[in-house]
């Protein structure tokens, strides 16, 4: 019966970092935001033998992420929860990250653990009033989708889309990402004034994808 119980834990745990099991191989921290830091429960299995805890000399986290055990010490065989802790005003970044984690537990010896985060930080910004909903700096893109048509493999294929003020504030665009090595884009500024307007170049090349 035991023999059968361990089996269901280890299928249920069927991501394994060293002597812990995990549900998922990676850790969806979702949308995170720059007013206050996220806290996420993961649960783990611990598969050893012994006790575990964490080994704070050895853990240099990066300074936007913290992690605590609970309990502190989590008994052999056992479930155990991993308090996550991501603050995206410290990570001083926007867009989506892909992070690799190491920490250390102790356990009779220490070993190193390493967590696939997945995050996008948001900047937050505080609610309008309708009041002034007009007053806000508004932006204006002239294609929301872009299709490149069909190009041979060696072809290098560039786009450029219209960006426009069309408020009566200042538009300061904070960051532009691409989800792929194969697309560059060029902007000559960052800040527009109300009423101006600029081109954002998009060029995709095939080789990169």
């Amino acid at each position: 019966m035991k023999f059968l119980i361990l089996k269901k834990v280890a299928q249920y745990y069927n991501s394994r970092v060293g002597d812990l099991g995990f549900r998922f191989s990676s850790i969806n921290m979702g949308e995170v935001f720059t007013n206050k830091p996220k806290i996420k429960y993961v649960d783990f299995y611990n598969f050893k033998d012994m006790p575990i805890t964490l080994d704070e000399q050895r853990n240099h986290l990066p300074e936007h992420l913290k992690i605590n055990m609970i309990p502190a010490i989590v008994p052999a065989k056992s479930r155990g929860l991993l308090a996550i802790q991501y603050d995206g005003a410290i990570k001083n970044d926007l867009g989506f990250f892909d992070e690799i984690v190491p920490f250390h537990i102790e356990a009779n010896g220490d070993q190193e653990i390493e967590l696939r985060l997945l995050t996008t930080v948001h900047e937050y910004f505080d609610p309008v009033p309708k009041s002034e909903v007009d007053n806000i700096p508004k932006l204006a893109i002239s294609e929301v989708e872009v299709d490149l048509g069909k190009i041979s493999s060696n072809r290098v294929v560039s786009k450029s889309i219209k960006l426009t003020n069309i408020g009566e504030k200042p538009v300061n665009i904070r960051k532009i990402v691409t989800n792929c090595d194969c697309v560059d884009y060029e902007l000559k500024t960052m800040d527009l004034l109300p009423g101006e307007d600029m081109d954002l170049l998009i060029t995709f090349d095939p080789k990169g994808s």
